[in-house]
């Protein structure tokens, strides 16, 4: 998959890595696939991911409307802060659920939303 491409959906929907077997380490947590594909996915996906912008008014003195190419140093770093806010605010351990809303982790979401 070429990285222009890449994103937490085809990500997510690819079932990357493949599971087949190994060991897998996320911020800390290791799983051994395929035994541990369940956990290591709900644990990807409890992660904030900030993606490019696009469509914003244009920069003074520029015609650019989206951040694609530049973006990814802000997007980076939006990321490692949402991410150290969470885990010290809920825990490494915790865990998003589609079906159960955490007001702090809405919280923490709303503070990197683009207003």
């Amino acid at each position: 998959m070429a990285a222009s491409t890449l994103s937490y959906d085809n990500v997510m929907s690819s079932g990357s890595p493949d599971p087949s077997t190994g060991s897998v380490v996320v911020l800390g947590c290791q799983y051994q696939l395929p035994q541990d594909y369940a956990a290591y996915m709900k644990d990807v996906q409890s992660r904030i991911w900030c993606t490019y912008r696009k469509n914003f008014k244009a920069i003074s003195g520029s015609q650019i409307t989206c951040d694609a190419g530049w973006g990814c140093c802000v997007r980076s770093g939006q990321m490692l802060l949402a991410q150290a806010i969470v885990s010290k605010q809920l825990g490494r351990g915790w865990r998003w659920s589609p079906t159960k809303e955490d007001p702090v982790y809405m919280k923490v979401v709303s503070l990197f939303k683009t207003r």
